[in-house]
């Protein structure tokens, strides 16, 4: 049985993906993300947690930091930052 249709010459355009990747809006969009994990980590310790651009080769990124030593004890001790994971999601 064959398919009712048939690619032929699809040809990507990585230089368009890449220029996606790292365009303006992604680079927001990552940072909005990591500051809705800064902002849920801050609420779940009370601890301080910053997020910060962090540049990419291929790709906009961003990350969430603790900002004191304190915070740094905080998510060691209690995964503060892994159990803030789900509020980037919305």
């Amino acid at each position: 049985m064959s398919a009712p249709w048939k690619f032929t010459n699809i040809r990507l355009n990585n230089a368009g993906f890449r220029a996606l990747r790292k365009s303006d809006g992604a680079k927001k969009w990552a940072r909005s993300v990591a500051d809705k994990i800064a902002a849920e980590a801050s609420r779940q310790s009370g601890e301080e947690y910053g997020a910060k651009d962090s540049p990419g080769r291929n790709r906009a990124r961003a990350v969430v930091v603790p900002e004191t030593p304190e915070a740094a004890v905080d998510s060691a001790a209690n995964l503060t930052l892994l159990k803030s994971m789900n509020a980037g999601r919305s």
